[in-house]
This record gives structure tokens, C-alpha cells and sequence, in this order.
């Protein structure tokens, strides 16, 4: 398929114990239809979600979902901080797209801040303690 109902479908069927596949993502999406939710609207978040979170956190917070009737790519990802949350993880960092691929593929590599420091320093200041630590 090539909606994106299909590849929200397709990335998280997975045969479960079982044998049978996974239909939580289907009926999420099913319910999100039924509240007249811009569905691929809602699809698009998931999937962002999925590239950000992983098909594994983003599966379980839809059972949770599922199971608490919240639905909704805000409460999907709402569910997914909760759980990284209470494991002592912070949220995923977005990646910035600007849509021009040339700034997108730019690699900012972080230089020392003791460089910020020596723009300050005059002649003559003695030296600063901490720049011994480093």
C-alpha cells in the first residue's frame, strides 16, 4: 500500500506469540477515522513519531492508548515520554529539516567553551582557576 495507513499498518504488524498479527495499530487508526480526526494528518505524526521514538516505544504507547481510549498522535507521544520519563530518560532531540537539503546535511561539530572564555580575558588578568581542571 501506499497510503499512509498502510505504511503505519506495515511497519507494526509483527506476528505476535501467537502466530496471529498484531491489529492495535489498525484499530488505533480505526478509531482516530471514527472521531473524524484528520486521519493522514494523524498518520504523518505516527510516523514522524516512529523515526523519532523507535516502532517499539511508539507500539506500546498505542496498546496504552488503546487500552485508556485516548487517541491521537499528541497522547501517543504524551505516552512515550511518560515511559522515558519514569526510566530516567529525557525526550528524543527533533532533528531541525529546513527543506533545503544542502543546510539539512550541514554537521555542526561542537567546539571547547574555554574559547568563549579567552575572548574576555585582557592582558595582564591572571589565569582562571577552573582552566586547570580542563
Amino acid at each position: 500500500m501506499s497510503t499512509g495507513l498502510g505504511r503505519l499498518r506495515g511497519r507494526h504488524s509483527c506476528p505476535s506469540r501467537k502466530g496471529s498479527f498484531d491489529r492495535r495499530p489498525k484499530l488505533y487508526l480505526q478509531e482516530i477515522a471514527r472521531r473524524r480526526i484528520h486521519l493522514s494528518h494523524e498518520v504523518d505524526k505516527l510516523l514522524r513519531l516512529i523515526d523519532l521514538y523507535g516502532e517499539a516505544e511508539i507500539g506500546q504507547a498505542i496498546a496504552k492508548a488503546l487500552l485508556q481510549r485516548s487517541f491521537g498522535a499528541r497522547y501517543v507521544r504524551a505516552l512515550c515520554d511518560q515511559a522515558r520519563f519514569a526510566r530516567g530518560l529525557a525526550e528524543p532531540v527533533e532533528p531541525i529539516h529546513t527543506g533545503n537539503p544542502a543546510a539539512d546535511d550541514v554537521v555542526v561539530n561542537p567546539h571547547a567553551m574555554e574559547t568563549y572564555d579567552a575572548l574576555f580575558r585582557r592582558p595582564g588578568d591572571p589565569p582562571d582557576p577552573d582552566d586547570s581542571n580542563r
